[in-house]
């Protein structure tokens, strides 16, 4: 690491910890880290340790915001070193912007947020005067980034009940301000749904309300809440609306959390409660160890606290899922996810539970099973129909005219009110449609010149009298309009409000987004070459205007313009203003263009997806992109889905990039076996190590841990030849910025660099710390704690333990719950659909009697036993039964790893200063031998746990003839005659040298040395 780097990470977390949503360059240069006089790998480090830290893309400007968790770390760090009043002053000297302000005003009960005035604002909103609602969210936002050293933080949890009761009541109040017309049997069905939830054990299922925008969707649950409420059922509503980007599904802490926040806000007598939990969930250790899991698990004490208060108040908890089509557009498995978050909430304990879903048209395609009851809004009904011609003040003798011809399709019922308003009962008996009907209407209107140009005026999402005189009528009429004429056709577009939608203090009108895509595939099916030269010449005209807008509309134009050109036009186009496109800017795009705007933007294409084909030959450099972006942002489930449509039909060089990206794929979800087909394609023609830190970082740092892996002992020369002297320090800079967990195993020992991971607990110093008696320990420590907070989640009260006296058994033990193999074993359980897996390792649970007590969740079974420490007993024993290639080659190697953890060096030749066991059989074994040995019957004792293991007599016989008793019975017999515990312990030693998989080793030792025959083998 460079020199300096872990100060500088220091202040730049300061940094964070004491600003709103910030640019990372600042807290670079705030820390010290970025100037011309800097070396550039400093900040890189500091930038790589940072992020990992902070939500990156906060915002349209991608500012950096630091996790609450972390924030919580810092603030306290600071107070309890009495350094909290003098990193304020500091941070106040480097500049603020508002929200920074606003926090550090906060933690100093400055201003508006003394508690004094955070009480007044309470009691003005609660009293309903008028003036203080504005400032709740923002008081709201920096008391929560204040992590409770806020004087008036104690008040927080009032002011978000308040900000959410009032923005609940102003949305109903709003979508109902009208009345509810209509659709009774579909309000009725609703009612229905949340009055009798589904059986509290099976899969949560949802009642999906599908339909278009502005059908109504909305004003149709909020009558039936209120309906609900009418009839005495009591009911607390969440409504999760995956338009927010903060929601995302990778995060179940953040979801939950958010849940949580929204029950408090309707149960003020335990707001305070929830609060606590919900610190408390943001306050683990887990986001300080490498690899961790962080965001993605389950803060079941909160659950807990929600399930007593749903259950003790009698309370139903209502969950609407909101905006899905947003959800599906980040990933074909985002749905999926989300409702695995749902059933782990329900295995949880979290009910009763009901479930509505909405979003536009096939959202949940991917999960049609969890669609229990279909409301489907296709059409508006005659009512809202009639309610929406008389806004628009259409003669009311015309309406039944324009609903029948309408047909329930809100845009054709406007278009058709337009014609009815223009031309009266003549323009609806034409046959070629309202939306030609009135554009042909309007050329005549407008006639000559103007008319021919207001016929294109709909390929542009804006338009001011320049652009009509200066773009448009050149390529249309081959002249350009005089100022003078060019404001008149302005003007008599502008009092078109069937077909403008908005006007800007600038002059610039908007076409309705739905009638200007409707005219302009007209124009793109007609095949016009002047809708072509009009698109490139728009691109050009706007990427001279100085509107901070303007880049944006350039691109759109230059992308339309696509639509006529070669397949290759894309390449090399600069698409970042395309980051302020919203999604129906991506709609109007030709299918190519979108995906590159997406992919550049960092999110998902349409590529790969369910209704889309997957192209036949080599795998695109686009499509290798997207994979590498996928794993880049740590949504692996959704990289395997896209990988499993787009690359497995396809052909792959195995030195290109498409062949990178899949290796990392396949090695970061276990599935091991076809990485190595892979690497071993490629070395036909390349050495392992060319260029290698010139690749993709995380290609690279793949191939360093599958040397690690497979040759340990080469890639430890290989760090050591002459020369190379950076390789190790390189090999660091990988691992630091990578989310991966991998490095932490057989890599992290053999590159041993000396501060692997600043700001982080670093599991293989702590190993080296438990048996190296001069290596630092602060790493040691960290990691038992987080691995105790890890075993709390599915054993709140542990047997106590006394750690007055130092016990390398039990922490190494211990150290194995942080076994860095166990999220492929994760990745496996969810790739081995025929449930043999999933069964097994359940049996394996309900046949030991001391894990009944356990917050077991049989969906997740392999998340038990690891957060046991027996991540490397499940992966080999089932790897050994089910004979599966991978299990089993993750499972030796975690098996080295966990040997390691618990004193036997298993990397070939141990380091200096290792102090660790020189039998040959690790301490934990050990351990676990002494346990089955020391009891009243200790074969009878080893029977029943291997059994467990085995599953069964096929399973127990498979053991058996793999152990070969016999013939070590006769190895025991040839040595000098020993104590049988000496006895046991040689043969287990031997056992374990065999890899016989460590599940089964304590049990097969006290076998071995029990008279033969005693084993029924």
């Amino acid at each position: 690491m460079e020199a300096g780097a872990e100060e500088a990470i220091g202040f730049a977390r300061e940094y964070a910890a004491l600003s709103g949503p910030f640019a990372p360059g600042d807290a670079l240069r705030a820390a010290g880290a970025f100037g011309a006089d800097q070396p550039l790998d400093l900040a890189v480090s500091v930038s790589a340790a940072l992020a990992a830290a902070c939500d990156t893309g906060v915002g349209k400007a991608g500012a950096w915001l630091l996790r609450a968790s972390e924030r919580a770390w810092d603030l306290k760090r600071l107070s309890d070193q009495g350094l909290l009043e003098v990193a304020k002053l500091w941070r106040r000297k480097q500049g603020m912007d508002p929200a920074t302000n606003d926090l550090l005003d906060a933690l100093d009960g400055r201003g508006d947020f003394s508690s004094a005035a955070v009480a007044a604002a309470l009691e003005a909103t609660e009293a309903g005067r008028d003036g203080a609602l504005p400032d709740l969210p923002r008081l709201a936002a920096a008391l929560e980034w204040s992590g409770g050293f806020a004087p008036a933080a104690s008040l927080l949890a009032r002011v978000q009940a308040a900000l959410s009761r009032a923005d609940q009541k102003r949305r109903g109040d709003l979508l109902l301000e009208d009345g509810f017309h209509g659709r009774e049997d579909l309000s009725q069905a609703l009612v229905d749904w949340i009055r009798a939830p589904e059986d509290r054990q099976g899969r949560v299922r949802a009642l999906y309300v599908s339909g278009l925008p502005a059908i109504g969707k909305s004003t149709l649950l909020e009558h039936a809440l209120r309906q609900v409420a009418g009839l005495g059922v009591n009911v607390v509503v969440a409504r999760l609306d995956f338009d927010r980007a903060s929601l995302d599904v990778l995060d179940r802490l953040g979801l939950s959390l958010e849940l949580a926040r929204q029950v408090a806000s309707q149960a003020p007598e335990i707001a305070a409660e929830l609060r606590a939990a919900r610190l408390e969930a943001v306050s683990t250790r887990e986001a300080r160890v490498k690899g961790g899991r962080g965001r993605g698990f389950l803060p079941y004490a909160l659950i807990e606290a929600l399930s007593d208060y749903l259950r003790d108040s009698k309370r139903r908890l209502v969950i609407v899922l909101d905006t899905l089509e947003v959800l599906r557009g980040r990933g074909e498995t985002h749905p999926g996810q989300l409702f695995e978050w749902l059933d782990q909430l329900r295995r949880a304990g979290l009910g009763p539970l009901v479930v509505v879903a909405a979003g536009r048209g096939d959202a949940l395609e991917p999960v049609q099973d969890r669609v229990a009851v279909p409301l489907a809004l296709d059409s508006l009904t005659e009512t809202d129909a009639a309610a929406l011609l008389a806004q628009s003040q259409t003669p009311p003798q015309l309406w039944g005219a324009i609903i029948q011809r309408a047909d329930g399709d809100p845009m054709r019922l406007r278009l058709l009110g337009a014609v009815a308003r223009r031309e009266g009962a003549a323009g609806l008996e034409r046959d070629e449609g309202a939306t030609v009907t009135l554009y042909r209407s309007l050329e005549s209107r407008l006639g000559g010149r103007h008319g021919k140009i207001a016929r294109f005026v709909p390929l542009f999402r804006r338009f001011d009298s320049r652009l009509l005189g200066e773009v448009i009528a050149p390529v249309v009429v081959r002249r350009r309009l005089s100022a003078v004429d060019a404001a008149d056709l302005w003007a008599g577009l502008k009092e078109q409000t069937w077909l403008i939608g908005g006007q800007s203090a600038a002059g610039w009108l908007e076409p309705h987004r739905d009638i200007r895509r409707r005219l302009a595939g007209k124009l793109y099916e007609e095949g016009s070459d002047l809708a072509h030269k009009l698109h490139r010449r728009a691109a050009r005209w706007f990427s001279r205007q100085a509107a901070p807008w303007a880049a944006a509309e350039s691109l759109y134009h230059r992308l339309q313009a696509t639509r006529w050109e070669e397949d290759d036009a894309l390449k090399g186009m600069n698409l970042e203003a395309g980051i302020a496109f919203e999604q129906n800017d991506l709609d109007d795009l030709p299918a190519p263009a979108r995906d590159a705007v997406l992919r550049a933007r960092g999110e998902r294409s349409y590529e790969g997806r369910g209704y889309a084909a997957a192209a036949a030959g080599p795998v695109s450099a686009e499509a290798a992109g997207e994979l590498r972006m996928l794993i880049g942002r740590g949504d692996l489930t959704e990289a395997i889905s896209f990988y499993e449509n787009v690359f497995r039909p396809a052909s792959i060089d195995p030195v290109g990039e498409a062949a990178e990206a899949a290796l990392v794929l396949l090695w970061r979800t276990g599935r091991w076996r076809e990485a190595r087909r892979l690497a071993d394609e490629r070395a036909w023609s390349r050495p392992w190590d060319e260029a290698l830190f010139d690749a993709w970082p995380e290609a690279a740092l793949v191939r360093l841990e599958m040397r690690a892996e497979f040759k340990f002992a080469d890639l430890r020369r290989w760090f050591g030849e002459a020369g190379n002297e950076d390789r190790r320090d390189r090999t660091t800079r990988l691992i630091m910025a990578s989310k991966a967990n991998l490095a932490a195993g057989a890599l992290g020992f053999a590159a041993a660099p000396q501060r692997l991971l600043p700001e982080r607990t670093d599991t293989v110093a702590a190993v080296q710390a438990l048996w190296s008696l001069d290596a630092p320990r602060e790493d040691l420590q960290s990691a038992l704690l987080i691995a105790e907070e890890r075993r709390r989640r599915i054993d709140p009260a542990p047997a106590a333990e006394a750690r007055s006296f130092f016990s390398q058994a039990r922490d190494a033990q211990a150290m194995a719950i942080l076994s860095p193999y166990d999220d492929l074993g994760e990745w496996l359980l969810r790739d081995r659909r025929d449930g043999r897996l999933h069964d097994m390792l359940n049996a394996r649970v309900a046949a030991f009697p001391e894990f009944a007590a356990l917050r077991h969740d049989p969906a997740a079974p392999a998340a038990t036993l690891s957060a046991l420490g027996l991540t490397a007993e499940w992966l080999s024993a089932a790897g050994f039964l089910l004979g599966d290639q991978d299990l089993r080659s993750i499972g030796r190697s975690a098996e080295r790893w966990r040997s390691t953890a618990a004193g036997w060096w298993r990397y070939g030749r141990p380091p200096r200063n290792w102090q660790g066991v020189e039998t040959g059989l690790d301490v934990v074994t050990e351990d676990r031998l002494e346990d089955l040995s020391g009891g009243a019957s200790p074969g009878e004792a080893a029977r029943a746990q291997l059994a467990a293991w085995a599953g069964g007599e096929v399973g127990m016989a498979r053991i058996l003839r793999a152990a070969k008793l016999d013939r070590l019975r006769e190895d025991l017999a040839q040595a000098s005659p020993k104590e049988p515990r000496e006895q046991a312990q040689r043969a287990a030693s031997k056992l374990s040298r065999r890899w016989i998989p460590a599940a089964f080793v304590p049990a097969l030792a006290i076998l071995a040395i029990e008279p033969q025959g005693t084993d029924r083998s």
